[in-house]
């Protein structure tokens, strides 16, 4: 699995990019949701 690390800035002083998915994530549908091999914990 390749997992990049993504630094993003926004500058969005009224909270409409970040804020919107946040307040709604019951309305998204749940991609994964398991444990990883090798005790490598769990991952959601």
């Amino acid at each position: 699995m390749e997992s990049p690390h993504i630094l993003v800035l926004i500058d969005d002083p009224q909270k409409t990019v970040i804020e919107p998915i946040s307040h709604n994530l019951d309305k998204y549908k749940k991609l994964y949701d398991f444990e990883l091999m090798m005790e490598g914990g769990h991952i959601k």
